[in-house]
């Protein structure tokens, strides 16, 4: 799998900590549909939920400096312990920590408001000269209420008077006759014991 940007730095970042090569990444989209029927003519929006986008990386950032071509010294050969990696390493585990919302840059697209869900490092001899991680972030939706103020006199018996109709005086009424096949139903007579059933 070819390296992109190795010796330079690419546009791919994870919450402003930047990125020199990445071997792999997901994009992971999805909406939840009902496994419920849908009657017809429904708004069907109301019954696929969209759920919050996933982003996997797996990424290197190297040990070289990020301006090798003009002969700097990297600081593990100057005799400092902190190295590109460990300090990108570092900043990672910070951007988990605080568990806020960050910006994310990938090849693809940008997302906003991801979570670092989890950071993994494995170390062998092989790769012991940078930093080679798998970080997985999910977007946290996020909305925002709107009040109304509503006054006291728009409401009346709890609904709003739009929503109200003015009661009209139809004077006495007299009820509907009763179907006696329908009164005289099984289920009828099972709780009310009617003489005329």
């Amino acid at each position: 799998m070819p390296f992109t940007g190795i010796f330079s730095s690419t546009t791919r970042k994870i919450g402003g900590v930047g990125v020199d090569a990445v071997i792999s990444e997901t994009h992971k989209s999805q909406v939840k549909v009902t496994q419920h029927p849908v009657e017809l003519g429904a708004n069907i929006n109301d019954h696929a939920i969209i759920q919050p986008k996933e982003y996997e990386m797996q990424g290197v950032v190297s040990n070289l400096p990020d301006k090798w071509y003009k002969f700097s010294v990297p600081s593990y050969l100057s005799g400092s312990k902190e190295t590109r990696a460990a300090s990108a390493y570092e900043m990672l585990q910070t951007v988990q920590e605080k568990r806020e919302p960050v910006d994310v840059q990938t090849g693809l697209k940008s997302y906003k408001n991801m979570i670092l869900e989890k950071l993994e490092v494995d170390r062998d001899r092989e790769t012991s000269g940078g930093l080679y991680f798998t970080a997985k972030l999910r977007e946290i939706i996020i909305i925002r209420n709107k009040s109304v103020r509503v006054d006291e006199g728009q409401f009346k018996n709890g609904k709003t008077r739009e929503q109200t109709s003015p009661t009209k005086d139809r004077g006495r009424q007299q009820a509907p006759e009763v179907d006696k096949s329908k009164k005289c139903s099984d289920l009828y007579k099972s709780k009310i014991k009617d003489p005329e059933c």
